[in-house]
């Protein structure tokens, strides 16, 4: 009877370590989920937005790992570049405990410039196609209505982003940037949301991203929620936008 009992407690055990060994492999190679909890890249994700990222769309670094803390390695393996126009998550370089999300605009080698809110890229600035008034809310400014854009960049990716500005002078703290060239194995990340997002603009707190600090691309929105509170538990319970739920990132 105890041999029954010790065994059915060390299968017990065994299948415990089995399914941990399994959720690290999968948030390790796989995917791992995120949640949005600003609006800086307003309007393509949304305050309240659960992602899942794909680690293997840009090879491995110690960051993919949830002991990026400890290891002491450096590089990537399996690596691959991203492009324009991604939506990607990486790890703060002066934070390692933040993860931030933001669109890579600018590779390795592109000269970028900000003149008024215009991103000059490589020499041409990017074309722009008003659309229209887009109302969102943000945790810092309330609900406003911005205005919203079409930006095209050279490999034709079209994407949406908002200003408040609408171009109109440069109030705005990022609306200007000397050009910089952007160094190998480095990337020029901008917010959606222009004159709601800390990016690659500020030189000072974050500047252009090292490829290993990169986690990986945004993919789909598998859950939505108006995110109200900031409790967790809240979160879920509070009303969903069915509508974005199971949506792909573009």
């Amino acid at each position: 009877m105890i041999n029954k009992k010790q065994d059915k407690f060390w299968s017990t055990i065994k299948d415990f370590v089995a399914a941990i060994i399994v959720v690290l492999v999968f948030i390790t190679f796989f995917f791992q989920h995120s949640v949005i909890p600003s609006g800086s890249m307003i309007p393509t994700t949304l305050i309240g937005d659960f992602l899942f990222v794909s680690k293997y769309s840009y090879g491995y670094s110690k960051h993919s790992t949830p002991f990026y803390s400890v290891l002491p390695i450096k590089g990537k393996v399996w690596k691959k570049n991203p492009q324009r126009g991604d939506v990607v998550v990486f790890r703060v370089p002066q934070n390692n405990n933040e993860d931030w999300i933001k669109r890579v605009i600018g590779i390795p080698g592109d000269t970028v410039e900000v003149v008024d809110g215009r991103v000059i890229l490589n020499g041409e600035e990017l074309p722009l196609r008003y659309v229209g008034d887009y109302t969102a809310r943000t945790d810092n400014l309330g609900e406003q209505v911005y205005a919203h854009y079409k930006q095209t960049l050279p490999n034709g990716v079209e994407h949406d982003i908002i200003k408040l500005n609408r171009f109109v002078g440069a109030p705005e703290r990022l609306d200007n940037m000397p050009e910089i060239k952007i160094p190998p194995k480095h990337y020029f990340m901008m917010g959606d949301n222009r004159d709601g997002s800390t990016d690659s603009r500020n030189l000072r707190k974050l500047g252009v991203v090292h490829e290993d600090q990169i986690v990986g691309k945004a993919r789909i929105i598998f859950y939505s929620t108006d995110a109200r509170s900031k409790s967790d538990f809240a979160r879920w319970i509070s009303p969903n936008r069915f509508k974005r739920i199971f949506t792909f990132i573009k």
